[in-house]
């Protein structure tokens, strides 16, 4: 059993068509790319969420084991980084440890 884990990322586009055309079928591109690299290795990728802004595509992937998502962020970094008109990627990284929650139901 591993640690949960979240990553959200935001790449950016030079211009909003070529962010539209990276967010169109992004999941199912991604996956194609990674049965590609390595047509043998099972894996599981999901974009837990996908929202276009403008230039920008916010995603966040979630997993129970923090590795995997890290690793599919990682899949997903190689395979934009190869896409039209990719400015600037960042992907920040959240552990329970570092994750403040709190509901008033809890007081």
């Amino acid at each position: 059993m591993g640690m949960y884990g979240e990553v959200e990322i935001i790449a950016t586009y030079e211009t909003t068509e070529q962010a539209e055309k990276g967010f169109d079928n992004l999941q199912e591109n991604v996956i194609k790319f990674i049965k590609k690299e390595n047509p043998d290795q099972p894996f599981h990728f999901d974009l837990t969420h996908c929202d276009l802004e403008g230039t920008d595509i916010i995603i966040k992937i979630c997993s129970d084991r923090v590795q995997n998502a890290e690793w599919q962020s990682e899949k997903l970094f190689e395979f934009m980084k190869g896409t039209e008109g990719l400015y600037e990627f960042s992907a920040e990284v959240m552990t329970p440890e570092n994750i403040i929650f709190w509901n008033k139901d809890d007081e």
